[in-house]
């Protein structure tokens, strides 16, 4: 399972006042409802062009706010 809680770190420290101005600067290649599940770790499959539209917007890579969430 991934833990996805370092994107809203992110998205503030590249200058966004919060994760909804971040979706309307980059709402043509950025899913809302995925952002959404995403931001609440509540996605299951991550779209590979959802990684990808992430990474090249916050010019960062997956491992940088993608992290394996291990079970106790």
């Amino acid at each position: 399972m991934a833990d996805y809680s370092l994107l809203k770190a992110l998205i503030i420290d590249r200058g966004f006042k919060s994760p909804r101005q971040f979706f309307e600067e980059h709402k043509e290649k950025i899913n809302e409802r995925t952002l959404y599940n995403v931001m609440n770790n509540k996605i299951k499959q991550l779209p590979n062009d959802f990684i990808d539209s992430i990474c090249d917007a916050l010019d960062v890579e997956p491992g940088d706010w993608i992290k394996r969430k291990t079970g106790d």
